[in-house]
Order: C-alpha cells, then structure tokens, then sequence
C-alpha cells in the first residue's frame, strides 16, 4: 500500500554528509594549532632581560629578534582563537561571508611564510639552511594540506546548503 506522504529529498547519503562536517572539523583544527604553536613560540623565545630598555636593540623579552618572535605567538594565538570561532559560527549559520573571511585571513597569514619557504627553496633546494627548522616541513605540510581539504569540504558544504530544498523555502 503507497501512501502519499511528502518526504524530504536527500540529496547525498549520511557518509557523505559526515565527510562535509569533516571539512569544518579539519578547519577548526588548522586554526586551533596556532593557539598551542603562539604559546609555544613565546615560551621557547621570550628571554627576560633586565633594561635599561632601547628600541631595536633591547627589549624586556630579549633582543629585537625575541620581541618579535614573541609578539607573533601572541599575534599567532590571538588568530588562532579568532579563526576558531569564525569557522565555527560560519559551520553553524552555512555564512559563505564567514566562510570567504576565514579564507582571506588564513590566505593573509600563510603568505609571508609561503613566500620565504619558496625563497629559501630556491636559494637552497637542499633546505641544509633551514637547520632545525627543516624539520617542521612535514608537519607544516600536513597542517596546510589539512586546512586545504578542510576549506574544500567545507565550501561544498555551502553549496549543497544552498541547492537544497529546505534552504530555498526558508
């Protein structure tokens, strides 16, 4: 017996569906690193030095190097958290300009660093002149690879958001 019930289509099936909150998850992950990583870069920099204290030379964390490594983890942590929140706001309300804004701040903290990895790969392919740094590659290649395939997952989330019936009769 057929009964003349209206179901709601499903456009894609659950293992599908978990994959998309899996981008958002991998977002909230690749902006949550740079909390630990912020914290880390003012523990690991921060030498207390006595004053008397002159610009570009002498700071109350250490030389003008330090001050600046520490102030970038507390920049690096600020971002972190900031991130956090925009991809989780932005994972709850479907907001593609939430979306675009994680984007361009990730895309605007990423490229400095992008661009001296490249420089220094070009001025030494053997990365020898990276010393300890060097090995950071493989996790930092991770962290990038994972936020990609977050913001991938995600945007598709987006647009399956917008195709679907519930969201064009709201």
């Amino acid at each position: 017996m057929e009964t003349n019930q209206a179901q709601t289509p499903q456009p894609v099936n659950k293992r599908f569906v978990w994959w998309l909150r899996t981008g958002w998850g991998l977002l909230a992950f690749a902006g949550f690193g740079y909390i630990p990583g912020g914290a880390l870069l003012v523990l690991l920099t921060w030498q207390v030095t006595p004053g008397p204290y002159e610009i570009g030379q002498l700071y109350p964390y250490g030389s003008y190097l330090n001050a600046w490594q520490v102030t970038n983890g507390f920049a690096f942590a600020a971002f972190g958290l900031l991130f956090v929140t925009a991809v989780i706001a932005a994972a709850a309300s479907k907001s593609r300009l939430l979306w675009l804004a994680a984007l361009a701040s990730f895309a605007l903290m990423w490229f400095p660093h992008a661009y001296m990895g490249m420089a220094f790969f070009a001025d030494d392919p053997t990365l020898l002149s990276l010393e300890m740094w060097a090995t950071a590659l493989p996790f930092i290649l991770s962290w990038m690879l994972a936020a990609g395939l977050g913001f991938w997952l995600s945007w598709k989330d987006l647009h399956l958001h917008r195709n679907t019936p519930a969201h064009h009769s709201a």
